[in-house]
């Protein structure tokens, strides 16, 4: 008894030292969230001005792991696979959530999904909850409208409109561009539209952004409801995709064997230093704007306006307005870790530290019933996309690019924007990759 006692003493005293305490506090693991991002451009906000601030507010550890331009939907199944996988993810809608259903949680009572001003926004499979949209972005032609002025001002221009609000087609676009590069050294620029950029991992404005028009006008034409996946893509709007494609390279800054090394960032450089009046790019490049150094461009000059490609009654379209941003929580992480991320997600969006870096860092237009009308963001393009949506008698461009059969697709319809580039291939050897490949691609998936 006696024995036992003192071994017991013993253990008590190596338990309550503070050696043994010490050991104990190094090796207790922290509470940490870890979060994959989508989003190259606004991974420095996240690393390092949310992260702390939400450490230092909850006690709770933020690591972000942000995949390479181009690259997310393998890093994603990379990371999934991984023993310490991420526990807040990103999906692009309703094709990157069906292959991703065998990691989402049911989101329906979290405090996350709570807040979600409209409900039907949100993607699910039955009354399961496992996508949160976080974000309604808009993009199109983004025009610095002091150059436009000066070029409207021009007293040999060979237009009769006076302004670019007057723009509302293809032809009254084309007939400003062209004569605008005829007069880009009055105007002081070296070209209309900035680089076409085409270095690896560069390319989503087009095999992305640019194709999701004419799908868009394809899909409402065959009466194919948004978010229907199909295996019957014709490309039948290809043509007027050539006129735009067409345009943004006859116009550009930069000669087309150039524009495999230019990247997105080159682009928006150009754009942002006066050097072209014009960019295809959504409202998240404000910030690649703004944050030029030697910028030119004054907040109230920063413009938008639809990409028109040549299609009957495009007069009445506006911006291509949507999501691909949603959250969702990894099921096969535990209940505390996924109690985290909800808690993360909630504070960032309904916490006054949170709010403050949504509107003034990553500049999101949210979905969330926490922001009052003075947290919305102010940049020039969120408002100009703002203005848009409520034009009277204007109907956004969905973002039709979530039915995209899988990246390969993507892949090879960029590979082939390049080769047109190039001279390597004709318009109809563009237009047969799209549809092949997207037949093959859908029947590989499903």
């Amino acid at each position: 008894m006696k024995k036992t006692l003192l071994l017991c003493m013993v253990a008590l005293m190596v338990v309550g030292s503070p050696l043994f305490a010490a050991g104990l506090q190094e090796t207790a693991p922290a509470k940490e969230v870890y979060f994959l991002n989508f989003k190259p451009e606004i991974a420095d906000v996240y690393e390092t001005k949310i992260a702390p601030v939400f450490e230092a507010e909850t006690g709770i550890k933020l690591k972000v792991v942000t995949a390479a331009s181009g690259t997310y939907a393998t890093t994603l199944k990379s990371e999934l696979a991984k023993s310490n996988p991420p526990v807040i993810f990103q999906t692009n809608g309703p094709m990157g959530l069906a292959g991703s259903l065998d990691y989402t949680a049911d989101l329906k009572n979290t405090n996350f999904y709570k807040i979600l001003s409209d409900k039907s926004m949100a993607l699910g499979e039955g009354d399961e909850v496992l996508a949160i949209p976080y974000a309604v972005e808009g993009y199109g032609i983004i025009y610095n409208d002091a150059i436009m002025r000066a070029y409207f001002a021009l007293p040999n221009k060979a237009v009769k409109i006076n302004s670019a609000d007057e723009i509302n087609n293809f032809a009254l676009l084309k007939a400003v561009v062209e004569d605008m590069q005829k007069n880009k050294a009055a105007l002081g620029i070296q070209g209309v539209f900035a680089s076409t950029s085409m270095a690896a991992g560069n390319d989503w404005r087009w095999q992305t952004h640019l194709v999701n028009v004419p799908l868009y006008y394809e899909l409402r034409s065959k009466g194919i409801p948004f978010g229907t996946k199909t295996r019957d893509f014709d490309f039948s709007y290809g043509p007027q995709m050539k006129n735009i494609w067409d345009l943004y390279l006859n116009n550009s800054t930069t000669a087309k064997g150039l524009l495999g090394a230019k990247s997105v960032d080159d682009a928006m450089a150009e754009f942002a230093l006066g050097q072209a009046a014009m960019v295809q790019n959504g409202n998240w490049g404000a910030s690649q704007i703004l944050g030029v150094k030697g910028n030119k461009v004054a907040d109230s000059d920063i413009k938008f306006m639809p990409i028109y490609i040549g299609v009957a009654g495009e007069e009445n379209i506006g911006l291509c307005v949507g999501t691909e941003n949603y959250l969702c929580i990894n099921k096969k992480v535990s209940a505390e870790q996924q109690a985290l991320g909800d808690q993360f997600l909630t504070w960032l969006f309904s916490s006054a530290s949170g709010k403050a870096f949504v509107k003034n860092d990553l500049m999101f237009i949210t979905p969330f019933n926490t922001f009052a009308e003075n947290e919305l963001p102010t940049d020039p393009l969120a408002k100009e996309v703002i203005r848009w949506m409520n034009k009277s008698g204007v109907t956004s461009v969905s973002w039709d690019f979530s039915v995209i059969p899988s990246e390969e697709w993507k892949t090879q319809f960029g590979a082939a924007l390049g080769d047109y580039i190039n001279g390597r291939k004709n318009w109809a050897e563009v237009s047969r990759v799209a549809t092949d490949v997207w037949k093959t691609e859908f029947d590989l998936s499903n």
